[in-house]
């Protein structure tokens, strides 16, 4: 018994030790700047947000903007889509984001397949009819090679057939979002803040060098 004892508490300050280095180097390399060197270009109207509900960090752009009309690749439906000017762009993992559309639904077995087991990713689409700038929500001029670089990313998450986006059917939290099958897996490495700063850095926009949360994206987009 005192081994079985000894061994599983050694299981358990293992877990803690794995825990605790987890959340370290998250903070660690979140306050790492990458592409540090950005300023808002002048007399630029190519306009993007960066997006948070306090847990998960969106990209929202002007659903029709210099380079692309977003309600071609989204058909967004005929009742809203005179009303709205911004497109949000979130990816995650589908099983969490389908059966979990309230923190309150959310469930062990969900969340531990999410982190530990890849699994299918899907996009959440939200559509906005205007957005304010605050805490959470931040708006920023880009270039346009930024911009387009960002586009050309986010659409890249999305899965495709005939160069078609792939909605999924008869699940949405309400008339202003729609979920979208995904490429790419949601792992614990892999988050949807993760791929979501991948997707900054890659433009050339204010990121930080790896963070599974949306607090380390805010933190350097402070300045702005």
């Amino acid at each position: 018994m005192k081994n079985i004892y000894k061994y599983l508490k050694n299981i358990f300050y293992s877990i803690l030790i794995l825990i605790a280095a987890y959340f370290l180097i998250s903070i660690i390399l979140s306050v790492i700047p990458v592409n540090n060197n950005f300023r808002e270009p002048l007399n630029s109207d190519n306009e993007i947000w960066i997006k948070s509900n306090g847990v998960h960090l969106d990209i929202a752009l002007p659903i029709k903007n210099n380079y692309t009309n977003w309600n071609d690749i989204l058909l967004i439906p005929d009742n809203i889509k005179d009303e709205v000017k911004f497109v949000g762009f979130g990816w995650g993992d589908k099983e969490f984001y389908i059966n979990t559309p309230e923190w309150s639904d959310l469930k062990f077995s969900i969340a531990f397949k999410a982190l530990f087991i890849r699994t299918d990713a899907a996009m959440h689409v939200t559509y906005y009819k205007d957005l304010t700038e605050n805490d959470q929500s931040i708006k920023l001029l880009v270039n346009e090679r930024q911009f387009t670089d960002l586009q050309s990313f986010i659409l890249k998450s999305f899965k495709t057939i005939n160069s078609q986006v792939m909605p999924i059917k008869n699940i949405e939290y309400g008339i202003y979002d729609r979920f979208y099958d995904a490429n790419y897996s949601y792992t614990l490495f892999y988050t949807c803040n993760t791929r979501t700063n991948e997707a900054l850095k890659k433009a050339g926009l204010p990121a930080c060098v790896w963070t599974p949360f949306d607090k380390g994206i805010l933190f350097q987009y402070r300045r702005f």
